[in-house]
């Protein structure tokens, strides 16, 4: 790819790294149902966004697993950001 064509995506807001880009945008969904709510436990049936449930719920597993030595996509600085945000595993 030129480097044009990269400057032009860039231009445009593409996307290189989507997972991280997903993981952000929940973990800032994450704050503001604490702020709101005034406590960090989303609902696992969270009817008004769904895709937050299920990041929790996966955060956890994830931090389960890398407790017990499993393979895990958990890393410290996400296990950190979380743990600072008042997460509750």
């Amino acid at each position: 790819m030129t480097a044009e064509r990269l400057t032009k995506l860039e231009a445009l807001g593409f996307v290189w790294q989507v997972h991280k880009s997903q993981w952000e945008t929940r973990f800032v969904e994450f704050q503001n149902f604490h702020r709101q709510h005034g406590h960090p436990y989303v609902p696992i049936n969270y009817a008004k966004n769904k895709k937050l449930a299920t990041w929790v719920k996966h955060q956890r597993r994830n931090y389960r697993k890398l407790c017990r030595g499993q393979p895990s996509t958990m890393t410290l600085d996400h296990m950190e950001r979380l743990q600072a945000s008042g997460f509750e595993w």
